[in-house]
């Protein structure tokens, strides 16, 4: 094997194993997860895969040997060889899988490092104990650009029928430059082959032939997905739903985790990490890139050039974005503008040159404090160190927890992403059986052994609510405030822990709740299935405000499926409760509750369309100074009209109706006409706003409906019509109803 790319990675694999000589072993960061030594290896490993149909583990090397682990019952793991590249003829071997007890393997064969094929084999276990090898696919020779980042075919899923499986066809450059291989093959970048994820039946009738041509290639049935650079791991979640991560090039791009789905493109070479490839663009001047590492050597440097030929990205292209990690790990950034590392509050998707794989996914909700979630390793040292990199920020070669938040507005996923084991020395994969993670190490030719927490069988919903005896408080009065703890199963909850934290101005007058410097707690023993429990204590505001007081319960021996106790009040999980009352001059101020615990969450996006450049779009609010006057009292009505559209709008007229029980005080611009009121508020700009106001006195008591409507505009609105009705439900009408005291 004396592939230039093969002495590449040998030398960096040479720098790993001599620092690891004085290492330090792998170390758990989280309390409900141990690590053992499993075993050495005799290769420098690459995948697990572990068969369900015998309960035996695999794993292989690059150079396309395979060894199956024997595990005595007391005794130390061994690997014995039960194959090689020239059984199965991969002599590039990168993918291992299992299905019903079949053994899929992914790679490449290379042709003195210049030209090869892409090969997907299934071996078959005979009854003697040897392996049968058929070929389930064969691409056409494609050129090796060889070099570190000719990623070849790679990763291997099964589909969740076990009938088809997911392989991933890595870049063969690093960012779509040209790689002729000395010469061999002129002005090459990508080819058809390359940058692909390929879905392929597992039983098909003969040998599936991939071309290397595009418009056969996708005509052919078989692609999946395309431009992803380096999915060199991919997994499915609990719902089936396909995901992989991905390493970006030498520039400090961030790193992807990707929701693969059928017929997206990712991006690849035009967006890495969320960044546009700049050499795309014409008069890039690589020494003007501030994310282009100084410490790159001049064989990488001269990767970044001027490239007026570089293909033009497709007129319509659709890329999915990578998933967004909100942190507070593995998300640091260099800002492209000033060059500084920084720690981002959302990255697409981990701290550039981690070199992410080894992608688990709790699909049996069998972990107690990782329930459904997703985890993957870091291949790469200082965050990592690969070709001379250094994010000392924050180092790597760790094991990341990661819990993804599905987001309609985006139709994508954000990530909350935790460290949770680090110290090892390159590994490059990890497999789950139950709740062991077993992972394999190439700097120090080892198996890790990681022991997680298992999930209880006995679980508890439990969930929060909280009452008042009245939203209107009166100042140095107290206020009855009912907490409710409610259990629905199955199982009995035991040992739970709440607490109230008050908002400011507002103390604690007694009740069933213990209070230590105004953080109410309370420890009860255990609720049973269908049981709640009402918690009654009073609270005094101090002063005129408006007063958010929220609780959430701390801890529970039985865990809840659908709620973290402890995680905050501002989550949305059941098991927090709010409540809002207001002082009867309520005031100007907002006193809320302390949340130093929480969580971190997803950064807010909006959940409206971009406005379209050619239309208006008009809507309208209604607000009222008072929603419970009496006889006699003036009522202030404010009436709001914005313009989220693209165009502005030069004239808006308004209408209003008064209950019978109300009459027109004043108000500037208003015509009175009986109850019906009348305002032509004026342009309009778009993205504007404009406001009307006026006061009506109310004069008897009953239901007090007022109801406005946008009767007249210059311009075309898309989802509403004027002056059509006060109940049809656009977004141009609105009503407040009073209630007199």
């Amino acid at each position: 094997m004396n592939y230039k790319y093969v002495w590449l990675f040998a030398t960096i694999c040479t720098t790993l194993i001599s620092r690891s000589i004085n290492a330090q072993l792998p170390r758990s960061l989280h309390p409900n997860i141990t690590i053992e030594k499993l075993m050495n290896t005799q290769v420098r490993g690459v995948r697990l895969a572990y068969d369900a149909t015998t309960q035996t583990m695999f794993y292989n090397a690059f150079t396309g040997d395979i060894f199956r682990i024997e595990q005595p019952t007391g005794g130390q793991a061994y690997d014995v060889p039960i194959g090689s590249w020239l059984d199965h003829g991969i002599n590039y071997l990168q993918g291992m899988a299992f299905a019903n007890g079949v053994m899929i393997l992914a790679g490449n064969f290379k042709q003195s490092g210049q030209q090869g094929y892409g090969l997907v084999v299934k071996g078959i276990r005979q009854s003697n104990g040897s392996w049968r090898w058929e070929r389930i696919m064969q691409t056409d020779p494609y050129p090796s650009s060889a070099t570190l980042y000719d990623h070849a075919f790679s990763a291997v899923c099964v589909t969740p029928n076990k009938d088809s499986v997911y392989i991933s066809s890595g870049s063969r450059t690093d960012h779509g430059e040209i790689e002729d291989t000395d010469g061999l093959y002129p002005n090459t970048r990508e080819v058809p082959l390359t940058a692909t994820i390929f879905k392929l039946p597992i039983n098909p009738a003969s040998t599936i032939h991939l071309p290397n041509e595009a418009n056969a290639l996708n005509q052919s049935g078989y692609v999946f997905c395309q431009g992803v650079r380096n999915e060199f791991d991919l997994a499915l979640d609990a719902q089936g739903r396909l995901f992989g991560v991905e390493n970006s090039g030498d520039r400090d791009d961030p790193e992807e985790m990707n929701w693969l789905r059928k017929g997206h493109h990712y991006g690849f070479p035009w967006e890495m990490g969320g960044n546009q490839t700049p050499q795309q663009f014409p008069g890039y001047n690589p020494s003007q890139d501030k994310l282009l590492p100084a410490s790159l050597s001049p064989d990488q440097q001269q990767k970044f050039y001027n490239d007026p030929t570089f293909p033009t990205r497709p007129a319509g292209l659709v890329v999915t974005q990578p998933i967004r990690n909100v942190g507070p790990d593995a998300n640091f950034a260099r800002d492209p503008n000033t060059g500084q590392v920084v720690k981002a509050n959302s990255i697409s998707t981990f701290t550039s040159h981690r070199s992410p794989l080894g992608l688990i996914f709790d699909t049996d909700n069998s972990l107690a404090d990782f329930t459904g979630d997703a985890f993957t390793l870091s291949y790469s040292a200082g965050g990592g160190v690969r070709g001379g990199y250094l994010f000392a920020e924050e180092p790597g070669e760790d094991l990341l927890h990661i819990r993804l938040q599905y987001d309609p507005a985006t139709d994508n996923y954000t990530a909350q992403t935790t460290k949770i084991a680090d110290n090892f020395i390159a590994p490059t994969d990890a497999e789950r059986i139950g709740n062991i993670f077993y992972v394999i190490e190439e700097g120090r030719q080892a198996i890790w052994k990681l022991t997680f927490k298992p999930r209880p069988t006995a679980l508890a919903d439990l969930s929060l609510s909280l009452k008042a005896s009245d939203l209107v408080a009166t100042i140095n009065q107290p206020l009855t405030l009912t907490l409710t703890v409610q259990n629905d199963g199955p199982s009995q909850a035991e040992q739970i822990q709440l607490e109230n934290r008050l908002p400011p101005s507002m103390i604690y007058a007694g009740g069933a709740l213990t209070n230590t410097n105004n953080v109410l707690t309370k420890t009860i023993a255990s609720l049973s299935k269908g049981q709640s429990v009402n918690l009654v204590y009073q609270l005094i505001p101090l002063q005129s405000g408006v007063f958010q007081n929220d609780a959430q319960l701390l801890a529970s021996n039985t865990p809840d499926p659908d709620s973290e106790p402890g995680s905050g009040t501002a989550d949305g999980q059941d098991d927090a409760a709010r409540i809002v009352v207001r002082t009867r001059d309520a005031g100007s101020a907002v006193f809320a509750s302390p949340n130093p615990n929480q969580r971190p969450l997803p950064a807010v996006i909006s959940n409206q369309p971009s406005p379209d450049p050619t239309k208006a779009d008009l809507s309208l609010q209604l607000i009222a100074s008072n929603l419970a006057p009496t006889v006699g009292d003036l009522v202030s009505f404010t009436v709001l009209v914005s313009n989220a559209g693209g165009q502005p709008v030069l004239s808006v007229t308004v209408g209003h109706t008064l209950p019978a029980q109300m009459t027109f005080e004043t108000g500037t611009g208003w015509t009175a006409n009986g109850l019906t009121l009348t305002n032509q508020i004026g342009s309009i700009t778009a993205g504007g706003q404009a406001v009307a106001t006026f006061v009506a006195r109310v004069t008897s008591s009953g239901q007090l409906l007022n109801q406005a409507q946008i009767t007249q505009a210059t311009q075309a609105d898309p989802d509403s019509t004027p002056n059509n009705g006060y109940t049809n439900g656009e977004d141009d009408t609105a009503r407040i109803e009073l209630r007199v005291r």
